[in-house]
């Protein structure tokens, strides 16, 4: 049975009323009920495959109605190998951010967004590694980010940053928590998809290599009875 701790409902709900404490005496009814919508949709788009047409950008607008961002991206860590992939990028295109490139995560910024516990800030991290470097390059000077965590373990890292210096403050942190808590089990199930299509293909090279020997020892087999044939004649 799920614990309330492990909850991820919780966890966003949780987060959310965080946003809302920041918000102090705001009193915006229609302003929340436009952040409450974009979080709903949101949660009904990251059971969607990305790979899906429109999906991304759907996704990207309505995470543009909580916060204002520039590019997303949107990373997926490989522990085993000491790795992270840029998995998904929206918004500006910038060089050196490829979706499907792998990168080191030792010293990165995707390891220190890893090592968090919560959304941090990110900008002041310009020489830890190549996708840091990228991003303050192109001019996006603030930079935030969360990890991504589902089942208690950092699957990826959720990125946005932007061009205006000063974009960033409480309120971003509290529903950049909020839009990872949401999307930490889509980075998960993908990775767990991924490891099926490893183990199948892994299984059928396998097969493949069995088929091979099989097909050596019944002809070797059928040479050796055949020489025994030939001896027991001659």
């Amino acid at each position: 049975m799920t614990t309330l701790k492990n909850n991820p409902l919780s966890k966003i709900t949780g987060a959310f009323k965080k946003a809302t404490r920041v918000l102090g005496m705001r009193n915006h009814k229609d302003d929340l009920a436009e952040e409450r919508a974009a979080y709903a949709e949101i949660g009904r788009i990251v059971g969607i495959p990305f790979s899906t047409p429109n999906v991304c950008e759907r996704f990207a607008s309505q995470v543009g109605k909580v916060i204002l961002f520039d590019m997303i991206v949107i990373t997926q860590l490989d522990l085993e190998h000491n790795s992270f992939e840029i998995k998904y990028t929206f918004g500006m295109d910038v060089d050196g951010m490829d979706p499907g490139s792998t990168r080191t995560l030792e010293n990165s910024v995707v390891a220190k967004v890893a090592d968090a516990s919560r959304a941090i800030r990110t900008d002041q991290y310009v020489d830890a590694g190549s996708a840091a470097k990228s991003l303050d390059e192109a001019g996006l000077l603030s930079r935030i980010a969360t990890p991504l965590i589902a089942n208690d373990q950092v699957v990826g890292t959720l990125h946005v940053t932007s061009k205006d210096p000063n974009a960033y403050g409480e309120l971003e942190f509290a529903r950049l928590e909020i839009v990872g808590n949401q999307i930490a089990g889509a980075i998960a199930s993908a990775i767990q998809l991924q490891a099926a299509k490893d183990r199948a293909s892994q299984l059928e090279s396998l097969y493949d290599v069995a088929a091979i020997l099989a097909q050596q020892i019944v002809k070797s087999s059928m040479h050796w009875l055949q020489s025994s044939v030939r001896t027991m004649w001659f």
